[in-house]
Order: C-alpha cells, then sequence, then structure tokens
C-alpha cells in the first residue's frame, strides 16, 4: 500500500514538472531540456511519458493538418478563380469579341455507347445517328452517375466523341466554369483542364506531372504540388483529334512517380493507362476519327456529343437574334433547306449562318438554297469586313466584284492553297511555318480573323474556322487550278498526266479521286468542288475565279457524269454523298435517283436510312413512289425510313418494316394531310396479327384517303377477316 501510494505521489510530481517545462515556467523559462529519465525505468513511468508525448505530436499534427487545409483551400480558389477568368467568356467562331458562356451556351444532345455502326461517310453525317438515351454533360462524373459501370479501381476515364464544331471544348468549359462557380461536381476537389493543342507546344522537353502542371497552373506553386493530387482530381484532355504525340501505349515505360521526369507523351500514356494516379478521373475529347488512338480497354465510358436537335437549334438561333421575327424567319428558311439539314445539329455551323443571315439583306439572304451558296456569302461578308478595317475605306456597301478584286484576292487564295495542302495532310491546326510554306505573311493572315484565327499566342498556331469551311477553301483553291491550268500544285492530287485534260475531264478527275476516299474525307469537298461551278455561284466569286465560257455546259456534263456512279459500282456511303452533292449542283431528279438506289436491293445503315429519310421528306413535290422491298432496313432506322410515306402517292412495304414502324404507318394513313393512295404489303415474316388489326381499323379513319390496298402472303384468321370486312362496308358510299 505504502509502495502504491510512493508511485503515484512521484507520478503527480513528474507530470507537474513536465507540464511546467511545456509551458516554459520551469528553470530558463523554457529554455532548458526535459530531464533524461534512464535512471527512472519504472514500466508505468514509461508508459506515462510516452502517453505524453503521443499527446504532443498529435496537437502538432492536427496544427499542422489545419494549416495545410487552410493552403488547400486557399489553391483551390485561386484554381477556381483562374477557371473562371479563362471560360466565363469565350470566342465564338473566330476572333471577333468574346460572349459570356451562360448567355450563348445552348445545352448539346450527349449520349452513350454510341458507334455501334462503322460509317465510312464524311463526318457531317454522324449526325443522322439514331440517338440513344440522352445524359448531362454535368453528371459524368457525380458519384452517382446512373449510367457509369466500373471497370476496375475508383478512377473513371471517360472518351467523349464528336465530330469538328459539335461542341466538345465548349462543353468542358461550360463543365469547368459551373465547378468553378461552385454549382455542380463539388465532390470533385481540384480540376485541371490540359488542351492536347497546348501540351503540344511542350512536346520535345522533359516533365515530371508536378511540373507539367506547374506549367499551366502556377496557382499550386505556394503549397506542396503533390498534395492536391492526392486529393479527388479530375484531368480534362480536351482535342485528342490535335495532338501531335505519337501515344505508343505498348512501347512507352512505365512512370508510377509523380516526381518522375519524361516526355509528356509518356506522361499521357500513363496517365492513362493508370499507373500514374490510378484513381484520378479522366476526361478525353475527341474527333471520330482520333478516338481509336486510345485503346478501348483503358476507357471506362464511351460518349458521344451530337450537337443540336430541332428544339436546341431553334434555341439557338432566338438568342442569337434579339429580334424574335427575323428569328423566327431564320428558322423557318433553315428547316426548308435540304442542304442545311445535314449541317445545323452543328453549333459553329449555326453560327455562321447566324452571321450570314444577320448581315446580308432579306433579298439576298432569300437566294441562299445550297451550304456553297452560304459559305460564299460569308466568305464575302469576312473579305469587305477585312478590306474596310485594314484597307480604303469607303462609305457604303462593297459589290462582290470590288471586294474579290482588292489586293485581299492574292491573301485568299493562299489561305486557300493552306486549306487544301493541310487537308490533304489531315490537319485542322497548323503553324507559321505552314503559312510561310504558302506564301502567307503571318501578320497579314491576322486580318482574315473570320476565316482563319490564331489559336495560341505562345506560339502561333492557327485553324479555320470550321473544317467544313476548310474544305470549303480548298475547294476553290482546286477549281481555280483547274480553270487557269495552273496544275503543278494538284500534281499530288491528280497526276502528272492531267496537264492535257479539258476542264470537264479535270473535274471529273476531282470527282473520281473523292469517291476513291475510302474514308469519305473527301466527301463535303466534292460538295463544295461542283457547287462552285454553277454559273451563279462563280458571278458571286467574280474576280476570284475567271469565268469560262463553257461553265453552263460543264455543269450539265458533271451532272451527267454523276448519273453513271450508282450502287453497283461504288459503295453506299459514296452514293448517299453524291445525293448531297446533287442538291448542290441543285439537280431536279435526285428524288428519282434515290428510288433507284432503294431498289438496287442496297442493304442501308441507320445512318442512311436517316439520310434518306431527310432527303425523301424536304422533296417540294409529292413522290410519286416509295419501293422498300427490295433493300435491306434495320430494325434501328424502320421507322425514321416510313416517315416520307406522308408525301408519296404509291408505298411498297416488306412485313418486317411494317411490324416496326406500324404506329408510323397508322398515323399516315389518318392523317388529313396524307398524300398516300396506294399501298402494298408484302409478307416477309410472322408478326403479330393485331398489328394487322390496328391497321385495317386506320383504314376506317374519316381522313383516311387510301384508294388501293394490296396484301400478297399472308394468311388472314377469322380475326382479320372480320376486319377487313368491316373496313369493306365502311368504304360503301
Amino acid at each position: 500500500m505504502m509502495a502504491e501510494t510512493s508511485t503515484k505521489h512521484e507520478m503527480e510530481e513528474e507530470a507537474e514538472e513536465k507540464e511546467k517545462e511545456r509551458k516554459g515556467e520551469g528553470e530558463g523559462k523554457g529554455t532548458s531540456k526535459p530531464k533524461h529519465l534512464g535512471a527512472r525505468r519504472r514500466g508505468v513511468d514509461g508508459y506515462y511519458l510516452q502517453k505524453q508525448f503521443s499527446m504532443l505530436d498529435l496537437e502538432d499534427s492536427t496544427e499542422t493538418e489545419t494549416t495545410v487545409d487552410v493552403i488547400m483551400e486557399d489553391v483551390k480558389e485561386k484554381l477556381k478563380a483562374h477557371l473562371r477568368e479563362k471560360f466565363t467568356c469565350i470566342y465564338e467562331g473566330t476572333g471577333g469579341d468574346r460572349s459570356q458562356l451562360e448567355k450563348v451556351y445552348t445545352e448539346l444532345y450527349i449520349t452513350q455507347d454510341v458507334g455501334k455502326y462503322d460509317c465510312k461517310s464524311h463526318e457531317n453525317l454522324h449526325g443522322f445517328n439514331l440517338w440513344n438515351q440522352r445524359i448531362d454533360c454535368l453528371d459524368i462524373f457525380m458519384k452517382r452517375s446512373y449510367f457509369f459501370e466500373f471497370k476496375r479501381g475508383s478512377g473513371r476515364k471517360v472518351m467523349t466523341k464528336g465530330i469538328a464544331g459539335i461542341g466538345k471544348t465548349v462543353a468542358v468549359q461550360n463543365f469547368a466554369l459551373h465547378w468553378a462557380e461552385g454549382n455542380f461536381n463539388q465532390h470533385i476537389d481540384f480540376i485541371f483542364v490540359l488542351p492536347f493543342r497546348e501540351l503540344n507546344l511542350l512536346k520535345e522537353g522533359e516533365y515530371s506531372l508536378l511540373q507539367l502542371l506547374l506549367h499551366f497552373y502556377p496557382e499550386l506553386k505556394q503549397t506542396d504540388a503533390q498534395k492536391p493530387l492526392n486529393k479527388k482530381v479530375l484531368f480534362i484532355f480536351d482535342g485528342l483529334d490535335e495532338s501531335r504525340f505519337p501515344l505508343d501505349f505498348a512501347s512507352n515505360k512505365t512512370v508510377s512517380d509523380i516526381d518522375q521526369r519524361s516526355t509528356v507523351d509518356v506522361l499521357l500514356t500513363n496517365l492513362i493507362k493508370g499507373n500514374l494516379l490510378p484513381n484520378t478521373l479522366l476526361w478525353i475529347t475527341s474527333r471520330p476519327a482520333a478516338a481509336s488512338q486510345i485503346p478501348p480497354e483503358y476507357i471506362d465510358q464511351m460518349t458521344e456529343v451530337h450537337g443540336f436537335t430541332d428544339q436546341q437549334k431553334e434555341q439557338y438561333f432566338r438568342k442569337r437574334f434579339s429580334d424574335a421575327h427575323q428569328a423566327k424567319e431564320v428558322i423557318s428558311r433553315i428547316r426548308g433547306m435540304i442542304s442545311f439539314s445535314f449541317m445545323s445539329h452543328i453549333p459553329i455551323f449555326c453560327w455562321i449562318t447566324a452571321e450570314v443571315f444577320k448581315r446580308e439583306s432579306k433579298q439576298k439572304s432569300r437566294m441562299i438554297t445550297t451550304v456553297t451558296e452560304l459559305y460564299i456569302h460569308y466568305l464575302l461578308i469576312q473579305t469587305q469586313r477585312a478590306t474596310k478595317k485594314y484597307g480604303e475605306n469607303k462609305p457604303g456597301e462593297m459589290d462582290q466584284k470590288e471586294i474579290l478584286e482588292s489586293e485581299n484576292v492574292a491573301m485568299l487564295l493562299k489561305l486557300a492553297q493552306l486549306a487544301f495542302e493541310q487537308l490533304e495532310e489531315g490537319n485542322i491546326l497548323f503553324y507559321e511555318e505552314d503559312l510561310r510554306q504558302c506564301g502567307i505573311d503571318v501578320d497579314k493572315a491576322s486580318l482574315f480573323y473570320g476565316l482563319c484565327s490564331e489559336v495560341l499566342n505562345q506560339k502561333k498556331m492557327f485553324s479555320f474556322v470550321h473544317l467544313s469551311f476548310q474544305e470549303f477553301l480548298a475547294a476553290i483553291y482546286v477549281f481555280h487550278c483547274c480553270v487557269t491550268k495552273k496544275l503543278s500544285a494538284l500534281k499530288s492530287f491528280l497526276g502528272d498526266e492531267a496537264a492535257d485534260l479539258p476542264l470537264h475531264e479535270l473535274l471529273k478527275r476531282v470527282v473520281d479521286k473523292a469517291i476513291q476516299s475510302e474514308t469519305g474525307h473527301l466527301d463535303l469537298f466534292l460538295c463544295f468542288f461542283l457547287g462552285i461551278s454553277l454559273e451563279t455561284n462563280q458571278t458571286l466569286l467574280q474576280g476570284l475565279l475567271p469565268q469560262t465560257q463553257t461553265s453552263s455546259e460543264t455543269v450539265e456534263e458533271m451532272k451527267r457524269y454523276l448519273r453513271t456512279f450508282h450502287g453497283g459500282n461504288i459503295s453506299h456511303e459514296r452514293c448517299m454523298n453524291l445525293f448531297l452533292c446533287k442538291y448542290e449542283l441543285k439537280e431536279q431528279r435526285v428524288q428519282n435517283e434515290i428510288q433507284a438506289f432503294l431498289q438496287s436491293g442496297v442493304k442501308l445503315s441507320p445512318i442512311d436510312c436517316s439520310v434518306l429519310s431527310t432527303m425523301l421528306l424536304m422533296s417540294e413535290e409529292v413522290i410519286d413512289e416509295i419501293d422498300l422491298t427490295k433493300c435491306y432496313t434495320p430494325f434501328e432506322g424502320s421507322e425514321r425510313l416510313l416517315l416520307p410515306l406522308k408525301n408519296c402517292r404509291k408505298a411498297a412495304l416488306k412485313s418486317d418494316i411494317f411490324k416496326y414502324g406500324h404506329k408510323i404507318l397508322v398515323s399516315i394513313l389518318q392523317s388529313k394531310d396524307s398524300s398516300l393512295r396506294e399501298l402494298h404489303l408484302e409478307f416477309c415474316s410472322r408478326f403479330n396479327s393485331s398489328v394487322l388489326g390496328r391497321l385495317f381499323a386506320a383504314l376506317t379513319s374519316p381522313h383516311c384517303k387510301l384508294e388501293t390496298l394490296r396484301l400478297s402472303g399472308f394468311t388472314l384468321d377469322c380475326e382479320d377477316y372480320e376486319a377487313l370486312t368491316s373496313v369493306l362496308q365502311h368504304s360503301q358510299p
């Protein structure tokens, strides 16, 4: 008992002495060191001291963590401020004034798990994909994202595909801005947006991941840069198609330490593979053709931006035009133009359209019926703007000849040459040296900011307002070379023997070259090339393109030449594009050629069905016949292909098409605006007899104008006979 009391008393004295020393109340007022306790080895004393030191370490650790948290929050706020400054306002199109993102942003249609069908057509036709379930771009990285399926770990790697100008970059900017403003995705601690076009500038050096981030985000310098990377981080790599890195996933060395230096290419492959920061979030955007650079096993989720729906197009134009009546008129005009329907899902195309309709008079704008005409007017507007701003400032509006006979003509042709040469190489971004090779003064090129703009300041990098406009200028260059016989520049494109050919044969050679493309990368180029051959378009471009005396004869010759191509001698993807070419040539017989194409036994894809449906729906005249009995129509496209039946007199269908699209057919039969008078259904597969009953019921509608119904190969049961008898009795006067 005495021993226990003594031990307790000693412990209390020891604790009191230690407390005085910690507070600075002992000898030396806190300067003395703690006494060495080696002479007192009792177990209870050692335990007591260990506990005391642990408590002191915990207090120091808590204070340190608190300091780090404060610094981290400060870094996060500075990062958010950086993103707000960068993305609150954006440039629309090229150059010009910046607009507030929230005022001009129109929500895009984005889906998951697309790309089932390999369509080797121009990427602008990707807008005719049958769209899957829509997803909200802001929800992609939500903790409980309903469409996300995990493949491994807690990291998510998302690839978002979309054609040029469809809105991928703006979607990324909108996502980052909402995070920076504290509106969405606050479970993510840090977001780093790293566009490939900026990463390309660091292609030669070696960096650690930390150094790379500090290069783009100096806000991280005020703290240990490793700390933010231990949090929930999202890397956004925008524009894979603009990457100039090899991205060799098989051979690149492994890097797992964020301090290890290597090339940016190696850092990227290791981040994507998960060797570096395996739990981080990754979001990569790309045009479809470049998406395959990343093996699918490293992507957890594939999404695609489809651009605008019809409703979103209307919303966009209402935002662009302060005058509601003008917006309504523009929307109405666009709906009736076959050429516009193929590209109006692309936001940047809508921007170009709005620019033209805003600045051209009503009389001029009403004459625009093709994409070639639209782009010619945009070219004239931008050239006039450059001429007035930097040349002789003449009062009033300049005519086309004045605009194109100015000293700017030489510059335009050099830009057109650049567009063609870069299109051949597959580039949509180019550098100062590329401009100099075409004889372009880099400083003077900036005058044409509406056509070709500088996209980076660190090292001058340029792009055209959109890939389609690059294709348009390329077509102008090739056509100019053909009519002026300056064919040495086209030797790699047309061959050596082209120099001795007459104009119409040269044009045919260009058609052949475009049709031979397996990827379809020259499809839209060909549409513009043929559209430029029209006399009316050459008149608009007078001064830039010399007039040819045989222009009208040449156009008729080209129309005849295009008719020699059909589903039997070229791929049906090229056939689809030739239909568009004929619209640019204002061919009057396109509907007949579409019908012949459908009767050729072609196997259609869902995209084909959508494209053909759109062409047939926009026919100004009632179609004589649509026969769908000889072509293969997939389930996903059947309903779309039935829509034009409302505008035709006679239709022939197989039962499988009717089975999938019977609701549409019934609706057409009951419509008072339907032109359908004769319907032939051919049995080819079994289906629910109730479907046939719905058809018979539709025939009793007071609005039904069908006069002839033919059923081939069907076996009718008693209920079908009763329903048919009722129809016949109902139709009697």
